[in-house]
């Protein structure tokens, strides 16, 4: 079940993405000819998801939990948990190491909304990875099974603030180039 719902999230991440690129054919925007930009958006999309299980993965291990990638399959799509850690932990052992993840995403927010005055496809990169964030806070998500609610909420607050900020920097750069 859960490689359905990680082909399910891919693929309405994708439907996202790949919308916003639409908008800007439509738009006329001369980005689509910044074949650069779009490389180091996909770059940024692309790996993401690795550096967000190995945080997780890299924080348990250095607490001697041993935390495992779930199978090739899980590493590749990488949503809905594809670190699987023996019960029980420590709680705060697993806090830890459930933040691990969606901070390394929120570094990559933060990196891609960076780049994006270099490269600016990159702004919309900052858009997908901070509805990453956001969805890591969500009460349903296999990171935030180890949180507390102020983390949750946490979460989800820096990630929309980091959205606005995403989505205003892009509409910026959208409408003056």
């Amino acid at each position: 079940m859960g490689e359905i719902r990680s082909g399910i999230l891919i693929v309405a991440s994708s439907a996202f993405f790949s919308f916003i690129l639409m908008a800007m054919l439509i738009s006329r925007t001369p980005w689509m000819t910044d074949a650069d930009g779009l490389a180091v958006a996909w770059l940024l999309l692309a790996t993401a998801p690795l550096v967000h299980e190995l945080a997780h993965r890299t924080v348990f291990r250095r607490y001697g939990v041993e935390a495992e990638i779930a199978s090739p399959l899980g590493m590749l799509l990488s949503f809905g948990g594809a670190v699987r850690v023996p019960e029980p932990v420590d709680q705060k052992i697993a806090l830890k190491g459930a933040v691990a993840g969606p901070l390394a995403t929120l570094a990559y927010t933060v990196a891609a909304l960076a780049l994006s005055q270099l490269f600016k496809p990159a702004s919309l990169a900052a858009i997908v990875l901070s509805v990453t964030v956001i969805a890591s806070g969500a009460p349903l998500s296999t990171d935030a099974r180890y949180m507390s609610l102020r983390w949750r909420i946490a979460l989800i607050a820096v990630g929309a603030a980091l959205m606005a900020l995403a989505v205003y920097n892009a509409a910026h750069l959208i409408k003056y180039g």
